[in-house]
């Protein structure tokens, strides 16, 4: 389980990390946190949906079929795709609100790999004051603190709506029916039956161009197909694809074995 502790002078002032390098620490994730303002690039290349969170609902990319699995991390650590999700580019930081307040403050996942192998980055300036890279990831977070705000709020007016609904996603995969639970979609026969008052109120609060990219990117659903069947093809014969063999199966569309 991920270990985040608030980033301080005192515990973190002596010490060095690296920058990541890969993303082998979001190879298990099924699904990626994404905010309203990443759907658009996301949309072209993989599946987005809705996925429950705490208590409601955020924006997410399908990953995988399979629970425990992310197909777009490479056996060598690559993120495959063009597109990276904010949230893993922010790694080994992360934004969380303390208890009892509603300031959040950035703190560090502690078993990251970029602490326990130490590095020459460091947390502090000899004043005190955060490191540029440090800087630059309170930025980061700072800025998903408040998309992820109002990516809720419109996921809640889409709820509210009636216009999400479970995504009985079906892939056939080694000749085999997966079906994939937990994912949530936009019901388009729902949402373009919407009165023109709703129509209104989701755009006012950004959710039309949500459910817009949600809908086009149910195209995306063979490229986790075809990256499926290579992972498993290449586990049955013991051997592990190259990021630039990946590369050119996505360009050509066809198996590579």
């Amino acid at each position: 389980m991920t270990r985040y502790v608030v980033l301080n002078r005192q515990d973190h002032g002596i010490r060095s990390w690296k920058r990541r390098v890969d993303y082998k620490f979001t190879a298990k994730e099924q699904a990626v946190l994404l905010v309203a303002q990443e759907a658009e690039a996301a949309c072209c290349e993989m599946p987005i949906g809705f996925v429950r969170h705490g208590e409601g609902l955020e924006l997410a990319l399908l990953c995988s079929f399979s629970a425990n699995d992310n197909v777009y991390v490479a056996p060598d650590g690559h993120w495959i795709m063009r597109y990276i999700p904010m949230i893993l580019r922010g790694h080994p930081f992360h934004h969380l609100r303390q208890p009892g307040s509603h300031q959040a403050v950035l703190c560090i996942d502690e078993d990251s790999e970029c602490l326990q192998q130490g590095g020459n980055e460091t947390f502090f300036n000899e004043d005190g004051t955060p490191s540029p890279l440090v800087e630059d990831a309170i930025k980061l977070h700072a800025f998903l603190d408040a998309a992820r705000t109002m990516t809720r709020a419109a996921i809640a007016a889409l709820a509210k709506a009636n216009v999400i609904v479970p995504w009985q996603i079906v892939a056939n995969i080694e000749k085999q029916v997966v079906s994939v639970p937990g994912f949530l979609r936009i019901d388009k026969e729902a949402f373009n039956k919407l009165d023109d008052a709703t129509v209104l109120e989701l755009r006012k609060v950004g959710a039309l161009e949500i459910a817009y990219y949600q809908l086009a990117s149910v195209h995306q659903i063979p490229t986790v197909e075809l990256l499926t069947e290579m992972k498993e093809r290449f586990r049955k014969t013991g051997g592990a694809p190259t990021s630039d063999q990946i590369a050119d199966l996505l360009k050509s569309d066809r198996p590579i074995f």
